[in-house]
């Protein structure tokens, strides 16, 4: 009866685990034009350093030898660091643009016309998020390796400001600044990847579908710069 609560016991230990992680993401930025212009000359800052804390639950252990596969649930709170960007941005392709003067054109990626009407934007922000997801798992050995999918819910945080580096026809007098700030809120989102562990670490991957829906923000129409996230982590599950 004692060695059937000591593995009972043993059991109910890994059934609940905590994990923590740390390694980079790299962001996938919007499209062409918003926030910075690719034929423009411009810097981004899309690798970042990020860590996760969570829990994991072994919902089912895999059986050595068996095609069926064990099952875990992840509960995880991830921070992806900061994403920046700066560009010079000329006016976008538009009647009024073209009539007047010259515009960026994102097929061709240059300006068409005269350029001369750029402003300077500086803009940046980050991403925080808390995922569940379900991973069936397979182990052989020592070794552990899980594919995971699930929901996600993504927190937008955006800022952004452009910089008349000179007077303008459309944007004022030089030195004017304009800012744009998104409403921080979360939004729903969507995660995959997969994992490789032996004993307590583990290395996972992942990609975060992070499509904005909601775009308000101080300046009107105020999107992130990412549509989704690269993440790479070293885990440690105890």
């Amino acid at each position: 009866m004692s060695l059937g609560c000591a593995a009972a016991s043993a059991h109910a230990e890994s059934f609940f685990q905590v994990e923590a992680g740390v390694g980079m993401a790299h962001y996938a930025t919007g499209p062409d034009s918003e926030w910075y212009q690719q034929g423009m000359t411009h810097s981004l800052r899309t690798n970042t350093p990020a860590w996760r804390v969570g829990v994991q639950l072994n919902a089912i252990d895999h059986r050595p030898g068996s095609y069926v596969p064990g099952l875990a649930f992840h509960l995880s709170y991830m921070d992806l660091g900061y994403l920046g960007m700066s560009s010079p941005a000329a006016p976008d392709k538009d009647p009024y643009y073209t009539a007047n003067g010259g515009y960026y054109d994102p097929v061709t990626k240059r300006c068409e016309g005269n350029c001369q009407d750029v402003r300077y934007f500086n803009s940046g922000g980050r991403m925080r998020l808390i995922a569940l997801t379900a991973e069936p798992y397979w182990t052989r050995g020592a070794w552990r390796f899980g594919v995971e999918a699930g929901p996600a819910l993504f927190r937008v945080q955006w800022n952004a400001t452009a910089t008349n580096p000179t007077n303008t026809t459309f944007w004022g007098p030089q030195g004017r600044t304009e800012t744009f700030t998104a409403t921080p809120h979360w939004e729903v989102g969507a995660i995959a990847g997969v994992s490789v562990g032996r004993g307590p670490f583990s290395v996972r991957y992942n990609y975060v579908f992070a499509k904005q829906h909601n775009f308000a923000g101080t300046g009107g129409y105020v999107p992130a710069g990412w549509r989704g996230a690269h993440v790479l982590t070293l885990n440690y599950t105890f």
